[in-house]
């Protein structure tokens, strides 16, 4: 298929060069999604005590302004990995809202939605994160807030964002890795190269005087001893056959003039 060794072998090493730089690129993101998991529950964390803590004094000074609850929940708005948000009274009633709809789609998972069930604290669910903080304390409770973080929406596109920062870096390494491989490649097959040409050399001008002048220690270096060994052994017989081929014709000769001329005539 292929009429020189040079193609397969570059094929194999840039395949192989690929499928390294792509184990990488996974692994790479799988621990940048982790770190980015960890702190994503970091910040809901953050998020929700503080969020806690406001309500409560908000709650003291005005229990029942929902709009002024509102407006505490709507810095939630710019961090774009806050699924939802939802303030509840102490019997799971809920007073405000952001972005209640979009619980809905955590029904057919392993998500708890309703308020009762989701434990106290921060909880994991794969990449969904949710919080539920008690406002007040506990011998005074004044509601629950509970938020959902979907961490696998920013990890995907902080990883999209990574991939193509590095994706010069990536292509750099892959190259000069590449171009490596092939120098050495080149390097490595080029005794070989030699030896067809010599041996070439030898079917064309069937010269078999001439010898290979490789002679180093490895497998080209012994194919090539081996070569020159049958080149002896062939320059040998044709030396043997030749002399009794001059042997035969000299005795054909012999018989000749015997059988033509003799003594008597």
């Amino acid at each position: 298929m292929f009429k020189t060794l040079k193609v397969p072998i570059g094929l194999a090493i840039m395949i192989f060069m690929s499928i390294l730089v792509a184990c990488i690129v996974v692994v790479t993101k799988a621990e940048q999604n982790s770190s980015l998991k960890a702190v994503m529950q970091e910040n809901t964390t953050a998020l929700s005590n503080t969020l806690a803590l406001q309500l409560a004094v908000v709650m003291e000074r005005s229990p029942g302004d929902r709009a002024l609850y509102s407006q505490l929940f709507q810095p939630l708005r710019e961090h774009q990995f806050i699924v939802s948000a939802t303030l509840y009274d102490n019997n799971y009633n809920a007073i405000t809202r952001l972005n209640a709809e979009d619980v809905i789609s955590f029904e057919d998972s392993k998500v708890p939605t309703r308020p009762e069930d989701v434990p106290f604290g921060v909880t994991s669910h794969d990449n969904i994160i949710v919080a539920h903080q008690l406002i007040g304390s506990s011998l005074y409770p004044l509601g629950h807030i509970v938020i959902y973080a979907d961490a696998g929406q920013s990890a995907s596109s902080g990883a999209y964002r990574n991939v193509l920062s590095q994706l010069p870096v990536i292509v750099g390494l892959w190259l000069l890795c590449v171009s490596m491989c092939t120098f050495i490649l080149y390097h490595l097959i080029a005794p070989l190269t030699s030896l067809k040409k010599f041996t070439q050399e030898v079917f064309e001008t069937k010269d078999y005087s001439l010898r290979c002048s490789h002679d180093n220690n490895d497998e080209i270096g012994r194919l090539a001893r081996n070569i020159n060994s049958l080149l002896d052994t062939i320059e040998v017989e044709l030396l043997i056959n030749f002399e009794q081929k001059q042997t035969l014709v000299d005795q054909q000769e012999t018989m000749s003039q015997l059988a033509n001329f003799d003594s008597l005539t």
